[in-house]
């Protein structure tokens, strides 16, 4: 996106308010529309609180209309800037960064959160990211021990966790041995994106009960096998309406008083192969 050596000079932008966009400006206009009142009041304290502390430490006026954002400017290139938050001059440039858009809170931003699809500059906090980074350690092992546990204690648990998650990639009469590695390749995805969802996946199936398994792979089955259609997200079996989303079809399955359609389910599901 920008080519090696280039410099990003990076003033302060206008919000559609006509003010210039400051980041420590309580009445900003995405504040004064939020719907929620007490979160727009905490928030609205919270940003007057800190833009007062630092007018008080630089000696300068930071409200939109200031002359101090006159000719206020910042260069981002391809070198690392270090910014120390306890230099009130670096939390200035921290807010006005992030509140302008040149430079997202954190990389997970860029990924998750469209106002920041386009930036190419991230705040790297190193503390947060070794935590963050333990974190997904210990999600994966944790992930992986439970596997392998499956795999020695409970093989018939194993293939029907493997069924739950991974549904019609797999036969009904799946081996132990091919539920292991099907499952090993699930959760040691190289897909950055899917890897924390597919391991948080994997533990939050390995802790269901089996009743609970069971009747999602039956469901699936039955989509499989146009027993239960779903157009429009209604799933629906015959004039019964199981639900307006997969997850209303399963719960109402799950459901004790349903008990009745789900075992007349599981005798025509069983009944086509």
């Amino acid at each position: 996106m920008k080519y090696i050596g280039a410099k990003e000079y990076c003033t302060p932008r206008v919000g559609p308010d006509g003010k210039i966009i400051t980041g420590l400006d309580e009445n900003a206009l995405y504040i004064t529309r939020m719907e929620d009142g007490k979160a727009k009041k905490e928030l609205q304290a919270n940003i007057k609180k800190e833009r007062e502390s630092l007018e008080r430490l630089l000696g300068v006026d930071l409200t939109p209309g200031s002359t101090y954002w006159n000719d206020y400017y910042i260069i981002l290139d391809d070198e690392e800037v270090d910014l120390d938050f306890s230099n009130p001059l670096d939390r200035v440039r921290e807010r006005f960064l992030i509140a302008n858009g040149y430079v997202a809170p954190s990389f997970e931003d860029i990924e998750n959160d469209e106002r920041y699809h386009n930036t190419i500059f991230y705040i790297f906090r190193e503390a947060e990211e070794s935590t963050k980074s333990i974190e997904k350690t210990k999600l994966e092992d944790k992930a992986k021990a439970s596997l392998y546990s499956l795999y020695e204690d409970n093989p018939a648990k194993l293939t029907i966790v493997a069924q739950y998650l991974l549904g019609h990639a797999l036969n009904a009469d799946v081996k132990s041995d091919v539920a292991y590695t099907k499952l090993r390749d699930y959760i040691e995805t190289t897909d950055k994106n899917k890897k924390k969802i597919n391991l948080a996946s994997f533990i939050d199936a390995v802790s269901k009960s089996p009743e609970e398994m069971a009747t999602k792979i039956i469901l699936d089955k039955a989509i499989k096998r146009q027993i239960v259609k779903a157009r429009g997200g209604i799933h629906r079996r015959g004039e019964v309406i199981l639900g307006n989303t997969y997850a209303e079809a399963l719960d109402y399955l799950l459901s004790v008083e349903n008990s009745g359609e789900l075992n007349s389910l599981n005798k025509e599901v069983e009944k086509i192969r």
